[in-house]
C-alpha cells in the first residue's frame, strides 16, 4: 500500500498501526512524507512487534527522530518478517544510528537499509560498522549524505559495509 505524501500525520500513522496489529496480507507499506514524528513512529514501531507480514516499510522524510529511530529499532528485535527498511530523512541523528545498529547485532531478517540524510555523523557510522561485523544478512545499506566524513569512511571500508545508491 502506497499512501506516502497524503498528510496523514500522527493520526493516521496510529490507524495504520491498530490496522497492521491485525493484518495478515499487507506485505509492503510506503507511508513517506506524512509527518507522523515521533508517535506515529513509536505507534508503527509497537504494531511491528504483533505484524507478521509486513515485509517492507518505507517511513522516510517524517520527522521521527532520535526516539523514532530508537522505537523502530527495539521493534527489529521483535520483528522476524521486515526485510526492507527506509527511515531516511528523518533526523535520526547519532543516537538513532546507535539504537538501529544494536538491534542489527540481533535482526537476522533485514536486508535492505535506508538512513540516507540522517545527520549520523562518524560516531554512527562506526557504530554500524562495528555492528556489520556480526550481522550478515544485511545487503544494502544507503548511508549516504550523512556527515559521515574521512573517518568514518575508513572505518567504514574496513568492514564488509557497502553504500548502495
Amino acid at each position: 500500500m502506497d499512501i506516502g505524501f497524503n498528510g496523514i500525520r500522527v493520526a493516521g500513522a496510529q490507524a495504520l498501526a491498530n490496522a497492521l496489529r491485525q493484518n495478515s496480507t499487507l506485505t509492503k507499506l510506503n507511508i513517506g512524507g506524512n509527518d507522523i514524528e515521533v508517535a506515529g513512529a513509536q505507534a508503527l514501531a509497537d504494531a511491528l512487534g504483533q505484524n507478521s507480514t509486513l515485509t517492507t516499510l518505507n517511513i522516510h522524510g517524517n520527522g521521527i527522530g532520535v526516539a523514532g529511530a530508537q522505537a523502530l529499532a527495539k521493534a527489529l528485535g521483535q520483528n522476524s518478517t521486515l526485510t526492507t527498511l527506509d527511515i531516511g530523512f528523518n533526523e535520526t541523528g547519532v543516537a538513532g544510528a546507535q539504537a538501529l545498529a544494536n538491534a542489527l547485532r540481533q535482526n537476522s531478517t533485514l536486508t535492505t537499509l535506508n538512513i540516507r540524510d540522517n545527520r549520523i555523523e562518524v560516531a554512527g557510522a562506526k557504530a554500524l560498522a562495528d555492528a556489520l561485523r556480526q550481522n550478515f544478512t544485511l545487503t544494502t545499506l544507503d548511508i549516504r549524505d550523512n556527515r559521515i566524513e574521512v573517518a568514518g569512511a575508513k572505518d567504514r571500508k574496513s568492514t564488509r559495509l557497502n553504500s548502495s545508491h
